[in-house]
């Protein structure tokens, strides 16, 4: 016996100094190449080590791949932690971890069922984690009979439960109950709370109006629906939005937008108010014979009489009565008769004021346009080409900025933190435009190209020539870039036109005692607006 212990010794150590490889076997085969120990038999196998699981969890630092046989439950056990944080995982398919409660059986999981059958999985009990000493959160698969499996799937329901409360059910019905574990069967979802309230999507009035196709019964919460611009309920019927309310609602007063105003025709327009269903139209004020214009906020009346101001009203209404009419006024214009206006004080005018503007057209090289014939904001045509009177002069802007300035000789108003450059790539656009925002849409501040053609087919050397055409423009002066100040009322004329010279210059129209040029200096400086209309 001694002699075979020895030649197995001799064998083992041979093999490893040879090949640094072990094999044993009974036909003196050589190892595999890819093997540091090839066990060859047909009649035998390898025995692992056996233990309980309290031993093989007393392995201090096992290594990492270590692999036992567990005696406790009969499993092969590998370690996949590391030495120091052990994670011992059952090696056999029939169990997924160490516990007693999860099984794969033939394609099927049982959670809590140890032969899990006909079914992908099995449940009985909850499923969760543990929150503190109760179990949850989580939700419990209950068929009501045995609290086993989906074995009667037609009495399936859910629940879902947080600190073992149960806060919504799903049950067998198909009916959700939020708050309550019994939802009436009359209903497809009943919410239950003696604390809180259903919340449903808030928006605005312009978001509700944008949501596509609205599903007839859809309800919203809008935030600004209300008469007051307070929030009610809104829901969607018969092709409208219909708001709820304690008490019945009607629409506010529309306001008055800007108008186009052309000879013989006028284009009314009016801004939408929220809870509207649609609007009314009349040349008087009486909403019974008012024209129905359903949910457009624009009116064309033609065969005016040129140059004669009219008036119209506008009624907003919903199912529960209509608004108090906007009463909105607006001339028929025919180029070469006065039309006045009044402004605002605001992001545009500089102070409250009423002008009347006079009109003329047929200025040389520009015969077709129809102009104003004084400065916009200017209460007065001037005196002379060297009046130096502010209400002559009326206001300034500086390029592609809608905000006048008002400049009595000691004040500007407003008296603002002043811009003192502007850089940007931008002729004047017309959103900022101040001859369209007060006159009217129709109304514009000239180009350079038309100031060139007025300039050259009037002749214009020096100040003369401005002041004795049909615009009768004077030297009104300017505001510098530099402070805002003025500089050259009585002694120069500056005309803006809508035409950018660069980033930071724009052309105008320059013109005093002994020159009339077109030029581009620094947006910044406030020069005056001439406005005219195609």
């Amino acid at each position: 016996m001694k002699a075979i212990i020895s030649s197995i010794i001799l064998f083992l150590l041979t093999g490893m100094l040879s090949y640094a490889q072990v094999g044993i076997n009974s036909d003196n085969s050589v190892p595999d190449p890819s093997a540091m120990l090839d066990v060859k038999s047909t009649s035998k196998g390898v025995l692992v080590p056996r233990m309980t699981i309290a031993e093989r969890n007393a392995i201090s630092s096992p290594a990492i791949g270590l692999l036992v046989f567990c005696l406790d439950n009969n499993q092969f056990f590998s370690n996949k932690g590391t030495p120091a944080v052990p994670n011992w995982v059952m090696v056999s398919s029939q169990w997924l971890n160490s516990g007693n409660n999860i099984y794969f059986n033939s394609g099927n999981v049982g959670i809590g069922v140890a032969s899990p059958t006909a079914l992908s999985l099995q449940v009985n009990g909850k499923i969760g984690a543990s929150y503190g000493t109760t179990t949850a959160p989580g939700f419990t698969f209950d068929n009501g009979i045995e609290n086993t499996g989906f074995s009667s799937p037609a009495a399936f329901s859910i629940s879902f439960i947080t600190q073992a409360t149960e806060k919504m059910r799903l049950n067998q019905s198909g009916a959700l109950g939020i708050g309550t574990t019994s939802p009436s069967i009359t209903a497809i979802v009943e919410i239950s709370s003696t604390s809180k309230g259903f919340l449903p999507p808030r928006m605005t009035y312009e978001q509700r109006n944008a949501i596509v196709n609205p599903a007839e019964g859809l309800m919203v919460y809008c935030t600004n629906c209300g008469s007051d611009g307070s929030g009610v309920v809104s829901f969607y019927e018969n092709g409208s939005w219909r708001s709820v309310a304690l008490t019945c609602i009607k629409p506010v007063t529309p306001t008055a937008g800007n108008h186009v105003q052309s000879n013989a025709q006028i284009i009314w327009n009016w801004n939408s108010v929220p809870i509207a269903d649609g609007y009314k139209w009349h040349t008087s004020n009486n909403f019974a014979a008012a024209t129905e214009m359903g949910p457009a906020t624009t009116k064309t009346e033609t065969g005016l009489i040129q140059g004669i101001s009219y008036t119209s009203f506008v009624w907003a209404y919903n199912a529960c009565g209509y608004s108090d009419p906007v009463v909105m006024t607006a001339q028929a214009l025919l180029c070469g008769t006065s039309f006045t206006r009044s402004h605002f004080v605001g992001t545009v005018a500089p102070v409250n004021k009423t002008v009347s503007y006079g009109t003329v057209s047929n200025i040389p090289g520009e015969t077709a346009k129809c102009w104003i014939t004084r400065n916009l904001g200017a209460s007065l045509q001037p005196g002379s080409v060297s009046d130096n009177t502010e209400a002559a002069a009326g206001w300034h802007w500086q390029f592609n900025r809608k905000q006048g300035y008002k400049h009595d000789g000691t004040t500007r108003t407003p008296n603002t933190v002043w811009i003192t450059a502007i850089n940007e790539d931008a002729g004047w656009e017309s959103s900022n435009d101040p001859c369209s925002l007060l006159l009217g849409s129709a109304w514009r501040i000239p180009t350079l190209t038309e100031w060139t053609n007025v300039d050259a087919a009037g002749n214009w050397f020096d100040w003369n020539g401005p002041f004795n055409s049909g615009l009768q423009m004077h030297a009104a002066g300017y505001l510098n870039s530099s402070a805002g100040l003025l500089d050259n009322r009585g002694a120069a004329g500056y005309y803006w036109s809508s035409t950018q010279g660069g980033s930071n210059t724009g052309w105008h129209l320059s013109y005093s005692i002994g020159s009339c040029d077109l030029l581009n200096p620094s947006k910044a400086n406030a020069f005056s607006a001439r406005c005219l209309r195609d």
